[in-house]
């Protein structure tokens, strides 16, 4: 393939939040097309996600930037993720496109396929695009020593393939914390502070917790129900995983809607702001409270027996979130114990 003057930047994307981030990258550094030549590599989970996160790159592509359309591998079957280790092995890929990156973006560090194709290109730089709480968890492993965690791994695809080590990985995050060695983190910033005229909605941003058994369902219809007479003008924006039935008691209580993009790309679009955000611990109060900053940004504490049963791992991991949230310090910013909304009730 023709060598291009023009910067090579890979993206291997599993979902429209991760295009977020890239699209946000993109604006933040200015490239346009004349700069930068963007690859996409769409790594989802099933044929269905991957027809859908492709015609919105495509959108994306056709009023932005010339994005180069390259393989999708998607299917986290073995048989298929076999299929997609000798694609690049055997560099059919790589007759499509480029093996040489100044930057690769990978954004899902416990997918082993994101690992291959690290392994079959080669690269100056790689960063790892924000993921919410998972961030944290991936900082911790690779304190620990480890490099990749592959317990929902094949052993024998591990033992025939196995990943990379990834040396030096930059973390493209709104957290801050002490990493591993030579790892390090780039800020995660949506473009400085903006100013916008606020509406009479306040917004509950949603999280997938009830079908990932990390909360109860009936306490996490009756804590809903608590928060619409709290805030004004409730809406509940669902989380794209989230499925209908965990969340139709709700309804009762407060609007349900869904957006086809990420929250921060649809708020940034939104001639309104609300006048609250709100949330368990989203990454969206995260990555926004500095940048609207004339929006009240709240994080419902959760009771920890109520997630003390989640899947092995993500106790801590919300431990460690809600530590971080807490050390937070800005006017725009606080949180709120769900007990204390029952006591305001009585």
């Amino acid at each position: 393939m023709k060598k291009s003057t023009s910067k090579q930047l890979l993206f291997v994307l599993t979902n429209n939040t991760h295009l977020g981030n890239m699209i946000n990258i993109v604006n933040q550094n200015h490239f346009d097309a004349g700069d930068a030549v963007i690859h996409v590599i769409l790594a989802c989970r099933s044929r269905e996600e991957d027809v859908a996160l492709r015609n919105e790159v495509d959108n994306y592509a056709a009023s932005n930037h010339q994005l180069v359309r390259c393989h999708s591998f998607w299917g986290g079957g073995g048989g298929r993720t076999l299929w997609n280790i000798l694609f690049l092995k055997f560099g059919i890929l790589f007759k499509m496109m480029p093996d040489s990156y100044d930057t690769v973006f990978i954004s899902n560090y416990t997918h082993y396929i994101q690992h291959q194709i690290v392994k079959h290109v080669k690269y100056h730089n790689i960063i790892l695009l924000h993921d919410g709480v998972l961030t944290l968890h991936i900082n911790e492993l690779r304190k620990s020593g480890k490099v990749f965690d592959g317990r929902s791994t094949s052993k024998h695809l591990m033992k025939l393939f196995p990943p990379p080590r990834i040396e030096k990985l930059t973390f493209y995050t709104p957290f801050s914390f002490k990493t591993h060695n030579e790892d390090a983190v780039v800020p995660f910033s949506y473009g400085g502070v903006l100013k916008k005229r606020h509406g009479r909605e306040a917004h509950f941003i949603g999280s997938p917790l009830v079908q990932n058994k990390m909360i109860d369902q009936d306490y996490f219809d009756r804590l809903i129900g608590l928060l619409s007479a709290k805030f004004d003008n409730l809406i509940y924006i669902a989380h794209p995983k989230e499925l209908d039935h965990t969340l139709a008691k709700i309804r009762n209580y407060v609007e349900v809607i869904r957006f086809d993009k990420n929250y921060e790309e649809q708020l940034a679009e939104s001639d309104e702001l609300p006048h609250t955000i709100v949330s368990f611990f989203s990454s969206v109060l995260l990555n926004l409270f500095s940048v609207y900053e004339d929006v009240s940004f709240v994080s419902i504490l959760l009771p920890v027996e109520q997630y003390q049963t989640a899947q092995m791992g993500k106790d801590e991991q919300i431990v460690k979130l809600y530590k971080y949230i807490a050390s937070i310090s800005s006017p725009n910013f606080q949180v709120v114990a769900a007990e204390s909304l029952e006591v305001e009730k009585l």
